[in-house]
């Protein structure tokens, strides 16, 4: 067996091939282990970090932008923002897991009565699709305070060909009583889509 190996390492033409395949063995792991985790753009969010997901083919849409900048509020206000996140990957598994996050600026308005909530969807080939494993939304249903500092809202999954549909909801509740102390205050927040 040793003159066999010694013939081998002494032919130029297999020492290239072992080196060859020893390189394409190489690549092929190095590409493998790379198709596991993707890093994923955020439309409208350009300063966001990303999200790592199993699938290179999702992608977050904000209708306009996520900041919500709101100058001189008064009691009675209502706004909404949309956006979407979509996993357009027909591979099945292909899922990933996200965080809804608000990135609070300033919240001068520091009251019970300055209120969120965050409907939601399920889509998939136009169709409601209900929560499962790998496809989980984020919901809040009441009106939840808005926090002064910057939090996390909620955690989703979203599987392949599955798109989540969210609606914010943002309530400066006019509770007919003198609420004098909060008028003309400011909220300047984003809405953020982070990766875990």
């Amino acid at each position: 067996m040793n003159k066999v190996m010694d013939k081998i390492l002494n032919n130029d033409k297999s020492i290239y091939l072992v080196i060859a395949i020893s390189l394409l063995v190489f690549l092929a792991v190095a590409f493998s282990a790379s198709y596991a985790f993707y890093a994923m753009q955020v439309l409208g969010n350009e300063d966001s970090n990303g999200i790592t997901l199993r699938s290179p083919d999702v992608a977050i849409i904000y209708e306009n932008n996520q900041n919500i900048i709101l100058d001189r509020i008064q009691p009675g206000y209502t706004g909404e923002m949309n956006f979407s996140i979509s996993n357009v990957s027909d591979v099945e598994g292909d899922w990933g897991a996200y965080k809804i996050v608000w990135q609070i600026s300033t919240n001068n308005i520091s009251s019970n009565d300055f209120v969120y909530s965050l409907s939601s969807r399920s889509i998939k080939d136009g169709k409601e699709v209900p929560s499962s494993k790998t496809n989980k939304v984020v919901s809040i249903p009441d009106n939840l305070r808005i926090p002064s500092i910057s939090s996390t809202i909620g955690e989703g999954i979203i599987d392949a060909g599955i798109t989540h549909e969210y609606t914010l909801t943002i309530k400066f509740i006019d509770t007919n009583v003198p609420q004098d102390e909060l008028r003309d205050k400011q909220f300047d927040g984003k809405i953020i889509v982070e990766g875990m």
